[in-house]
């Protein structure tokens, strides 16, 4: 998106924020793992505050966001796979999206396994 040199930075922060709020973004959290969520303002200094879909709202740095409502195919997750909690490393193989827009993934672990 190209603006004109003459368009004050806190205009251009006005547009951005009325452009870009509302979508949908997959963005670091404190424990290093991507969640998903939307954006709500464009913040200074390359920074957005994004509502995740727990409640929870957090300035973000754009290099921590993906612009996208799915993790990619080839994206690197932690999976829980026991109801005890316990994280394992799997890579998304593929994207579901099932009834009232939720989101699924198929995940393949480092065992070779594949869940949902």
């Amino acid at each position: 998106m190209n603006f004109p040199s003459s368009v004050c930075p806190w205009c251009l922060s006005i547009l951005l924020s009325v452009y870009l709020s509302g979508t949908p973004v997959m963005a670091l959290w404190q424990d290093k793992h991507y969640y998903p969520g939307h954006i709500l303002t464009v913040e200074r200094n390359n920074r957005y505050t994004v509502a995740f879909e727990d409640g929870d709202t957090r300035q973000v740095k754009a290099a921590d966001i993906f612009l996208c409502d799915l993790l990619p195919r080839g994206q690197e997750v932690m999976v829980e796979t026991t109801e005890d909690g316990w994280n394992e490393v799997g890579v998304v193989c593929s994207q579901i999206r099932g009834a009232k827009d939720a989101k699924f993934y198929m995940v393949q672990l480092e065992n070779k396994s594949v869940l949902r």
